[in-house]
Parts: C-alpha cells; structure tokens; sequence
C-alpha cells in the first residue's frame, strides 16, 4: 500500500485530487492508497509521519508549500513530491528540494494519472533492492520484493520467494 499526504486547504481542490486517485486505483487495479489529509504546513509537520507520497499545494495560510518542502528534506530525502499550483513558475523552484513534478489547477485527470503512474513508479524502485548470495558457483541476484526470508545455517543456506529455493 502506498501512503499519500495531501497538503491542500481548499476543500475543492482536495476532492479533486482524492477522487483522481481512486479513479486511478480502479482503473489500473492498484491496491489500495493510504490517504491522509493536512489542511495546511502545520498540520503536517506536527503529525510527524513518513509519506511514500505527497501532494504539496504551494499555496497556503501560515506556510507555502515550497517552504514546507524545504523543511521535510532536512529530515526526509526519500518521500516523492508533487506539487500542485495555480502558478507554473514554482515548477523550477521544485528542483531544489527535489520534486518529482508539479500538476497545474485547475487539474485535469489525464495530467494527473500520468504524473501519478511516474510517482508510483519511482515509490517501487525505491522499496525494490537486489540482495545477492553467495551459491556453490557464484552469486544469485535476488528481488527483495520476491524474498520471503533468506535463512542461513553454516555454509548452507535456503530462500522462499518464487517458489522455494535452496543454495550451498
């Protein structure tokens, strides 16, 4: 499951936004996305959680979105972000704190599950690592999202992922 952050406060915007994404979640029969809201920067920088994903209007009371986005990279190097706006020209402002891209408002499904499908897959490459053993003749490359669990006893070892598998 994939978490997502709405940082939106406008109400409007924010069913646009939520109801893009489970549109998209039927449509191309992907699991189910974890969503939580934030009216504003305060709200989500008091909450304290770690999204996969987050949607970051610019524009809001207290504190823009850009610097909010400033803000999580200091502590956070690895959420994607998108922005999303009513002004194109914060789009190059998003490279200095490594925004994945930026939706335009008012937001047009088509855009949006374009730019969602890139954000996803970015979100599963990062969870996705190789693992290697050590087997009789070489190594064995491993995706750690097809590895159940490696087990090792002396010199032999065994791994569940597709199907069991057993390794010297």
């Amino acid at each position: 499951m994939i978490s997502i952050a709405i940082v939106e406060d406008e109400n409007k915007d924010f069913a646009i936004l939520n109801g893009y994404l489970k549109r998209y979640s039927e449509e191309n029969n992907v699991e189910l996305f974890d969503i939580r809201r934030f009216k504003d920067a305060v709200d989500f920088i008091s909450d304290k959680m770690s999204f996969d994903l987050i949607f970051l209007d610019i524009e809001m009371p207290y504190m823009s979105g850009m610097e909010l986005a400033k803000q999580i990279r200091e502590y956070n190097k690895v959420s994607v972000i998108i922005f999303v706006t009513n002004m194109k020209q914060y789009a190059v402002n998003g490279y200095e704190v490594g925004a994945l891209d930026f939706v335009v408002k008012p937001v047009n499904y088509y855009d949006f599950s374009l730019k969602l499908e890139r954000a996803i897959s970015v979100i599963r490459s990062k969870k996705d690592v190789d693992v290697v053993v050590a087997v009789k003749h070489g190594i064995l490359r491993l995706s750690s999202n097809e590895v159940i669990y490696i087990e090792v006893r002396g010199h032999y070892c065994e791994y569940t992922g597709n199907g069991a598998k057993n390794c010297h």
